[in-house]
Order: structure tokens, then sequence, then C-alpha cells
């Protein structure tokens, strides 16, 4: 059940993961950013576990679920709003993760260099991405 204390706990806790990430971004000097979920690598099995300065890897075209060969000019994340002084809908994009995570999921912000808007709603794929923060 959820009460007015427990949403009030969750609107606070929001506030206070909004405003450190928006002091993790200004302090990246990077020009694009967004959420990642990192799961389990679907053929082997294997997790990678990465951490707050970690360069992370292109990500590759998905075709019907399964992925592809085809490597894209840098990592696919959900973008996230960032203003210059303030982030949002960070809360909307870790929900759109949701159905995704699993135990040995990482939630990351990402930023890089340039970034494009991908072929999924709210996807953008950032150039030269590294891993900001560990959720």
């Amino acid at each position: 059940m959820v009460t007015i204390e427990s949403k009030h706990q969750q609107e606070n806790g929001m506030i206070e993961l909004n405003q450190k990430l928006t002091n993790i971004i200004d302090a990246a000097n990077l020009n694009s950013f967004g959420i990642r979920a990192i799961m389990a690598n679907p053929k082997t099995g294997v997790a990678t576990n990465y951490s707050a300065g970690d360069a992370l890897p292109n990500s590759h075209t998905w075709v019907d679920g399964e992925t592809t060969a085809e490597e894209l000019t840098g990592t696919s994340a959900l973008s996230i709003d960032y203003d210059g002084w303030d982030v949002s809908n960070i809360e909307d994009s870790i929900e759109q993760l949701a159905p995704y995570i699993d135990s040995d999921t990482q939630i990351v912000l990402i930023g890089g260099g340039e970034s494009y808007e991908g072929n999924d709603p709210s996807e953008t794929v950032i150039s030269n991405a590294i891993v900001l923060y560990v959720f």
C-alpha cells in the first residue's frame, strides 16, 4: 500500500537523485547523456560489471529481438534531458528499463561526445561513451 508518507519519501529520493546526477553531469563536461541497462551477454550469459570512468563498447543493431553483427557508431541508451541546470526524465527512463532488469543487470548513467537519435523511442546513440555513475 502506498501511503502519503511513502509517496513523499519517493519524491524526495528522486529530487536527491536528480541533484546528484546534475552534479555528475556538470562535472563531466560532455555533450550527451543517457541511462543504459547493461545485461549479461545473451550468447555467453556472462555479465560485465562497469565502474564510473569505464569506456563502453559500441552497441549493435537488433532485429526482431536478436543482436546482429552490425555495429553502431556509439553506445545505445535512453536519452535524458539536461538543460545546463537540471536533469529531467530520469524516473521515466528508469521505468522504461524495468522490463529488462534482472539480478545481473547494471543500470548506469553514461556520457560522451556527439549523439544521434536511435530507432527506438527515447533512444540515443552516444559516441565515445563512458560510465559516469552506477545506480
